[in-house]
């Protein structure tokens, strides 16, 4: 009965959709997770009010916690305003510009969280194989998160790097981030920070992927991983950017060593998705 009497003084929770061009290949694995949590929360009594993500700015009903899994700028604006004014905001949105790549990594290197060796450069830049030490390398767009397959391209050649940067240019795309490629074996993981929730697998061996470039590192059964250090890592990571919902991507190289190379706000979490909704849920209904 307490608890009852307690959702019923509160007002209600914002839920943001992430808007399509935004989930590349995931479109309903977001979807899925985001009606999950949305559930969860309405099991427990409290009024959840759904969003899409064109039409928050408008549609907003003065909610004081807001779960999203937006990404529009409009969007964020907004949410940082609310966030100044006192409302909960999971995941922060200047933690998801944080998760732009190149805050990201400019965040993840000063913070010295393992990272794979980096060159920033314009991709109309002139004189670019003196400027990067790379025999292998991933490109990658520098604004925003990745919406297409040609957002992050494999380079095995030095020489082929004038001409990709230039595809990268010739889409309009001014900065990229490039990343020395790191042998090993790849490992996605999920977290929710303030819980104990930690999931993490190798994609390769389940046939998970979003643009099929897992490939590219093959894998080896003989390398050893650590969870416990992997998670430590992710934590901080996720501290560093300020995320309460968080996923992303890191190397198990040869040596035992482990480098993220990607960290998303708020991911699909498809393999683990009941975990992870008990766990969102846990957190955002912890504020209420």
């Amino acid at each position: 009965m307490t608890n009852d009497l307690r959702h019923t003084t509160i007002k209600p929770i914002a839920a943001i959709r992430r808007s399509p061009e935004f989930s590349p290949n995931s479109i309903e694995n977001d979807a899925a997770i985001f009606a999950q949590v949305v559930a969860k929360l309405r099991d427990l009594g409290y009024e959840v009010n759904e969003y899409e993500e064109n039409r928050f700015v408008f549609k907003y009903q003065d909610e004081k916690v807001v779960f999203h899994m937006a990404r529009r700028w409009k969007t964020l604006a907004k949410l940082m305003n609310l966030e100044e004014k006192g409302v909960k905001v999971f995941n922060s949105a200047n933690a998801v510009v944080e998760c732009d790549r190149f805050n990201m990594t400019i965040a993840l290197l000063t913070a010295r969280i393992p990272h794979p060796d980096t060159v920033i450069l314009m991709s109309n830049e002139e004189d670019v194989l003196q400027k990067v030490p790379f025999e292998k390398m991933w490109v990658k767009r520098a604004d925003g998160h990745t919406t297409t397959k040609e957002d992050v391209c494999f380079v095995g050649e030095i020489s082929e790097l004038p001409t990709v940067l230039s595809q990268f240019a010739d889409r309009g795309i001014k900065k990229v981030v490039i990343n020395r490629h790191l042998e090993g074996n790849l490992v996605k993981f999920y977290g929710v920070s303030g819980t104990d929730f930690f999931h993490w697998f190798y994609p390769i061996e389940s046939n998970h992927s979003k643009f099929g470039l897992e490939e590219m590192n093959g894998h080896d059964q003989q390398l050893h991983l650590n969870s416990a250090h992997l998670e430590t890592v992710c934590r901080e990571a996720a501290f560093v950017l300020g995320l309460d919902i968080w996923g992303g991507d890191a190397i198990l190289q040869s040596n035992g060593e482990i480098s993220i190379i990607d960290f998303n706000d708020f991911p699909s979490f498809k393999p683990c998705r009941e975990e992870a909704a008990e766990a969102m849920t846990k957190i955002i209904s912890s504020v209420l």
